[in-house]
């Protein structure tokens, strides 16, 4: 999974992506600058729009689910 969320993250072009918990939340990731992740995978972080941080264990993660769309270009 830790593999998996690294490549969505760093993917080019971007697709957004959601992480889905084991208590049925799902966090959208809708921009690299969304996301962030520890070296080793061992905290994972996901920002809100509305700038709320979720810090995760990654056992908590369920599944990843992608987008087909490239994310909107910036500018």
């Amino acid at each position: 999974m830790i593999s998996t969320l690294r490549q969505y993250w760093h993917a080019q072009p971007f697709l957004p992506f959601t992480i889905h918990l084991a208590n049925g939340k799902l966090l959208a990731v809708p921009h690299p600058d969304f996301f962030f992740m520890s070296a080793k995978g061992g905290q994972i972080f996901v920002t809100e729009e509305n700038d709320e941080v979720h810090v995760l264990n990654p056992l908590v993660i369920v599944s990843i689910s992608r987008s087909q769309a490239p994310a909107p270009a910036e500018g």
